[in-house]
């Protein structure tokens, strides 16, 4: 089991990684973090976007990450279907893209 702390540094590293690969800041949108039985969905945005609100510095198609509480698994979402259709997925059958 991990912690919600263990879980946003493992998604902050990830993004760390993201970032230099886009070249673009990214970082963790704190306040919109979700907490489920299975752990927590985390979102995020690139800071420019964070600190000017310029439109043309938000990010489109950037999943919500969940980060499993029991071992710390972190998996991207999506962004075609609602979150929930993702959650339910990840609930049911241990992955958020895997259809009936």
């Amino acid at each position: 089991m991990i912690s919600k702390r263990d879980a946003y540094e493992k998604v902050c590293r990830f993004l760390k990684g993201m970032s230099e690969e886009l070249g673009i800041a990214l970082a963790v949108l704190e306040d919109s973090t979700r907490e489920y039985s299975f752990g927590w969905v985390f979102f995020y945005q690139s800071k420019a976007y964070m600190q000017t609100g310029e439109l043309s510095d938000l990010l489109a198609g950037n999943a919500p990450i969940i980060v499993d509480r029991r071992d710390g698994s972190l998996v991207t979402t999506g962004t075609a279907l609602p979150l929930e259709t993702y959650l339910d997925r990840y609930l049911e059958y241990g992955d958020p893209h895997r259809q009936e």
